[in-house]
């Protein structure tokens, strides 16, 4: 099989994107890295979630940050509200290393407030515990493929760059050359003279430039002549040069 490298740049510049990538095959072989198989996902088990109602978990404020520092909740506004008026203090406990703590009566600076929360029943969701077990090693599993997948992708697109990058380079170049090809025909037809046509191409581009493109696309473009804007002729041994008309 012929590699992307073993053709010119020209030939490069001529492929299209589907063609580059079939040669990203060969690339990864002699690159050692294996071509990415697209991303399949496990099903996820079909679960109906337990019903939920509304319930009132008490809460503590400070500033903008809200604190759910107590697990409990009441069933009605009125009780989570007659539960803040008792004004609890927060326990908190202070690590000193090596396993040494020290529990403390919090300050009560804090703002007492309340959320509403969603909560389903003991019972439903002991009753679906198998079935949510189910779909959360489900989830955990195809998340792990995903993962490996990115890792994968990451790879094989750094074992490409340099294939892509030149790809992009081959194509510019044949854009700019086409730009000198293109601005000759258009000279060639303004000026109705090829020898003018090309002095005028010379104010444009570069002998370089203009060469490379009449070798890229086979077209014949006369070569730069020097501007006869004088006239030379001897005189008692010495070049004496003036303008036409002087």
């Amino acid at each position: 099989m012929k590699r992307y490298w073993d053709l010119t740049e020209k030939e490069r510049a001529e492929l299209t994107r589907e063609q580059v990538e079939e040669f990203t095959r060969y690339e990864l072989m002699e690159r050692g890295v294996l071509a990415v198989a697209p991303l399949e996902l496990e099903p996820e088990p079909e679960v109906e979630l337990p019903p939920t109602r509304v319930y009132y978990r008490p809460s503590r404020r400070d500033g903008k940050f809200v604190y759910n520092e107590w697990d409990i909740c009441f069933e009605t506004q009125e009780q989570v509200e007659q539960f803040l008026r008792l004004k609890p203090i927060q326990i908190g406990v202070h690590w000193f290393g090596n396993g040494q703590s020290m529990l403390s009566a919090e300050p009560g600076s804090k703002e007492l407030s309340f959320q509403v929360v969603h909560l389903a029943n003991e019972d439903d969701v002991t009753q679906a515990a198998h079935k949510l077990a189910l779909l959360a090693a489900t989830r955990e599993r195809n998340e792990k493929r995903r993962q490996v997948h990115e890792r994968d992708t990451r790879l094989q697109q750094e074992a490409l760059t340099r294939l892509w990058a030149n790809w992009d380079l081959c194509r510019e170049k044949r854009a700019k050359l086409q730009r000198v090809i293109d601005t000759w025909r258009e000279y060639q037809e303004l000026a109705g003279d090829p020898v003018k046509a090309r002095l005028f191409l010379g104010k444009v581009f570069s002998d370089a430039e203009v060469e490379d493109a009449a070798e890229w696309f086979g077209v014949e473009i006369p070569s730069a002549e020097p501007a006869q804007d004088a006239v030379e002729f001897e005189s008692m041994g010495m070049k004496v040069a003036f303008a036409p008309g002087e």
